[in-house]
């Protein structure tokens, strides 16, 4: 297809300069000053290199003509969970191929020198289209994980940009205190509060509640401090729900736009315990009461996977709706029967900025909407 003119190889930090030009040029910023190009940078930096699972540095890998830089396929290494055994693989985001060079066959080159080269055993494709490249590859499709939406103020924008039916979210604000027991009988009380990071010391708590699942990714306080930490290069409001006697879950949200001016807010990861619905119920409410305070917000999303989650955000107002993003594994790989990992009923599968690092509709953002993220 390409003879000898494109060759693939990893980055290195040498080459961040010219990858920050190329994916401000996929945001549309094909003009861009030293100040820009120095934010573009820091923003490749943080996410490749600093992330506590990438111990070999930036996992960029790139497609060159000559010596110039056509394309990239950044991927973020992780620690997957299936049946108790913890497995390694890398999601792909951020995948970019110049404009002047696209429609020549270099993505499906950057899909197929990735999945050699890495050894995944995961992947996630947000295009039904480019589905059949990872069936040839082996990776066999295990969900079509819902995007649930509740509208809080159903602007006309929102409505026309996202063409889509839903009702609206009726809930009203609770503050920072969730009853349980106004959901099922004498359940205690927990309170959901908000926290600048999360505590080393919650560890423990985050290998119990993932216990239950049948898949999950494995989170860490390191790993959710890097994604939505202070530090992190969007802002994150995060939420620790607890009874006075042990962590009960966390939310994480933050507010975005999409190419088109609609504002929205996403909920970016939540965990409780496998049918822990009273509180996954509060944490959804705690988000939405977040979002409710700011009049920027017309809808909230979260994709999800689990059934008490699931129910939790029907319960608050949200409308489910299958399409999008699927999670694909390779079962060759892992050594895994395929039969062990059916059904899917029992994963937990949140796929928001902590699992997929995939652009939802309020992520992609105008290049202005970006350049304030990438400088906040």
């Amino acid at each position: 297809m390409h003879g000898t003119s494109i060759d693939f190889r990893w980055a290195t930090d040498g080459d961040l300069p010219e990858l920050a030009r190329l994916y401000a040029a996929r945001n549309g910023v094909n003009s861009i000053d030293h100040v820009r190009h120095q934010q573009y940078i820091r923003f490749l930096e943080y996410k490749y290199a600093r992330n506590p699972q990438a111990p070999r540095g930036v996992r960029i890998l790139v497609a060159l003509e000559g010596s110039t830089i056509v394309g990239m396929r950044p991927v973020l290494p992780f620690t997957w969970m299936l049946n108790g055994q913890r497995y390694q693989g890398e999601w792909g985001t951020d995948f970019v191929v110049s404009g002047q060079h696209r429609g020549k066959g270099i993505g499906t080159g950057l899909i197929r020198e990735w999945h050699e080269r890495s050894g995944s055993i995961a992947a996630l494709a947000s295009a039904p289209a480019s589905r059949h490249i990872y069936d040839k590859l082996g990776l066999r499709l295990f969900e079509d994980v819902p995007l649930a939406v509740a509208i809080i103020r159903p602007t006309l924008a929102f409505r026309q940009a996202m063409g889509l039916r839903v009702k609206i979210a009726t809930v009203g604000a609770a503050g920072w205190k969730f009853v349980a027991a106004a959901l099922a009988g004498q359940a205690p009380e927990f309170n959901i509060e908000p926290v600048g990071e999360f505590p080393a010391e919650m560890d423990p708590a985050l290998v119990e509640l993932s216990a239950a699942y049948r898949a999950i990714v494995v989170r860490t306080c390191a790993t959710l401090n890097w994604r939505f930490g202070p530090e992190a290069l969007t802002r994150h409001h995060r939420g620790i729900a607890t009874d006075g006697k042990r962590v009960r879950g966390y939310v994480v949200t933050r507010a975005g736009y999409d190419r088109r001016g609609v504002s929205g807010g996403i909920i970016a990861d939540i965990l409780s315990a496998a049918g822990d619905e009273q509180t996954y119920r509060g944490l959804v409410r705690y988000a939405l009461d977040h979002f409710r305070g700011n009049p920027a917000v017309s809808a909230v999303v979260c994709r999800a996977s689990h059934p008490a989650l699931l129910s939790a955000l029907r319960a608050e107002g949200f409308a489910i709706i299958r399409r999008g993003h699927s999670f694909m594994f390779h079962p060759d790989r892992s050594q895994v029967d395929p039969e062990d990992v059916a059904p899917t009923d029992q994963w937990h599968l949140t796929l928001g900025d902590s699992d997929g690092h995939f652009t939802f509709p309020w992520e992609a953002g105008s290049p202005s909407a970006l350049d304030q993220r990438i400088a906040q």
